[in-house]
């Protein structure tokens, strides 16, 4: 029978090509229809068959997939390697401990004439994409290096838009929630139709505690208050994977930068700051895109039990699911020194 499952609880037992799984993200979101249902063990939704479709999903920002639940003890499997050995056991052993066999490792041979089809799901339909309409911006904290300006009211050298004006087009059509602390009147008077929140306890503690205020457990972008933005960026977020980080690979890199430890998928398994250990360490660029609940829960949890640290420090990466996404050609500067405000004038005067 094929039932409806929600993505969140899928694990893999085996690796898989990011190659052949953007082939299938790109032939779905085509076609707009999904018609394979998924094949995975009934108490664990260990995934049997279907690790790229497994990944296609969170990708897509699927909800939920359809599969067929078999008890594992009833499957016939063997191994793709030679001299590998293993039962039901043990690859539901490793894939429960978050170490699952490399990718062509298991083939598995199902009961009653093997896996159904299933009728063409259209992905506008019964599975819906998850959207994220709501951003947090973090803009709590004085700006020590740049004259005690809150940097969120920076205006932009090219057409003299502020910060959050930047924000507010980049985001359009979303709800924006600033969490202030030092000059929130200031903000607030600027931008009264923006919802707020309040962290009294601004000048001791970092943006951590800020996040831990405003998370709940809807989705949403998170995202520094000392950035321009342009909304050619968040475009190609919205379309990209539900849960993910937005990292620069740039080599000059400030001692109190977050970098990302990244799995073979491409997901944060260790953030950690200060110098870098490894240029394969992509920097953690200050935006976030989290749509898991769990995520979600675990994120805020974490920032109020550590308000002294950065956010990006806290993400949540046990189990690992959070995608390292790439900065691309789009407008995204970060200021926090008078130079780097130079750097925006020379930059300005070059285009």
């Amino acid at each position: 029978m094929i039932v409806r499952v929600p993505v969140e609880r899928l694990r893999h037992i085996e690796g898989f090509s990011r190659k052949r799984v953007q082939g299938l993200v790109d032939k779905i979101r085509s076609e707009g229809v999904w018609i394979k249902p998924l094949a995975l063990d009934d108490a664990h939704d260990l995934v049997l068959d279907g690790q790229h479709r497994m990944e296609v999903a969170r990708t897509l920002g699927l909800k939920w997939v359809p599969a067929v639940r078999y008890r594992y003890a009833d499957v016939e499997l063997w191994s793709l390697r030679p001299n590998h050995a293993f039962d039901w056991r043990e690859v539901t052993r490793r894939a429960l401990a978050e170490d699952p066999d490399p990718y062509k490792t298991v083939k598995h041979r199902f009961p009653d004439g093997g896996l159904p089809a299933c009728l063409p799901f259209s992905l506008g339909g019964a599975v819906r994409m998850s959207a994220v309409e709501h951003v947090i911006i973090l803009a709590a904290g004085k700006s020590l290096q740049l004259d005690g300006i809150s940097k969120i009211l920076i205006r932009h050298p090219a057409d003299g838009r502020t910060i959050l004006d930047w924000a507010i087009e980049a985001f359009a059509g979303k709800r924006i929630t600033v969490v202030v602390g030092f000059r929130a009147i200031q903000i607030m008077q600027a931008y009264p139709d923006l919802d707020y929140i309040h962290n009294p306890e601004w000048a001791l503690t970092n943006n951590a505690m800020s996040l831990g205020l405003a998370l709940t457990e809807e989705p949403a972008y998170v995202v520094s208050g000392d950035i321009f933005i342009e909304r050619r960026l968040i475009e190609r977020l919205d379309r990209d994977v539900p849960d993910l980080v937005l990292t620069s690979r740039r080599e000059k890199r400030s001692l109190s930068a977050v970098h990302c430890v990244l799995d073979d998928a491409g997901r944060v398994i260790e953030p950690y700051q200060g110098p870098v250990r490894d240029m394969a360490h992509p920097e953690s660029v200050g935006l976030f895109k989290v749509s898991s609940p769990e995520v979600l829960r675990q994120w805020r949890r974490r920032c109020i039990e550590h308000s002294n640290l950065f956010a990006g420090q806290l993400l949540p990466c046990s189990p690992p699911c959070v995608q390292s996404v790439s900065l691309e050609d789009e407008l995204f500067f970060e200021v926090n020194t008078p130079t780097d405000y130079m750097e925006l004038i020379r930059s300005r005067a070059r285009s």
